[in-house]
């Protein structure tokens, strides 16, 4: 799919598809074109990400409504803290060779992958530059694993279209306005 764009008719047939499989957790449909879904189709992502356990990330309705690479990019981080923090701990730690408990980049990026975080490079740059809140090419380890990195992009954002996690991690997705749609 990659770079062809998709028409109602095929999100739908890729929604049926995606329906039927029980072992999908992740889909994102991002790398295929602008591509802006129907108000039939995203009701149909939001009835799916409700009923089962998956994370649908796309391009929304478009206009005001329209997603971007970061708030998909960090709500897949938010449910990957929730499913695999340990995991993401260990990997961040093994990265902290100094003991400094900041990580460059590259690091950052690292440890995401040891983790079992499945995003494409492209998604995982985006990510890592919109955790950094302070640009400076470094991240305090410790604020990934308690949520904080994602506190501060919502202060950043003042758009409830924008925003990804509440300072309560575990009511996260109950206060979402909007769901996403990605197939990896």
């Amino acid at each position: 799919m990659n770079l062809n764009a998709l028409t109602d008719e095929g999100i739908e047939t890729i929604l049926k598809a995606v329906n039927q499989n029980q072992t999908l957790t992740y889909v994102s449909l991002q790398n295929c074109g602008e591509m802006n879904i129907n108000i039939s189709n995203y009701k149909r992502i939001q009835q799916m990400e409700s009923e089962k356990d998956i994370t649908i990330l796309h391009g929304g309705l478009g206009g005001v409504q329209r997603y971007t690479p970061q708030t998909s990019v960090l709500k897949v981080l938010s449910k990957f803290l929730k499913e695999h923090k340990i995991d993401l701990e260990g990997a961040l730690r093994q990265q902290d060779k100094d003991h400094s408990g900041s990580l460059q980049h590259e690091e950052v990026k690292l440890a995401f992958k040891e983790a079992g975080l499945r995003l494409t490079n492209r998604q995982i740059d985006t990510l890592v530059e919109e955790i950094d809140v302070t640009h400076s090419g470094s991240i305090k380890w410790e604020d990934i694993l308690t949520g904080q990195v994602l506190t501060e992009y919502n202060k950043r954002k003042t758009s409830n279209a924008y925003k990804i996690a509440e300072v309560d991690q575990d009511t996260l997705f109950n206060n979402m306005k909007r769901r996403q749609l990605t197939v990896i």
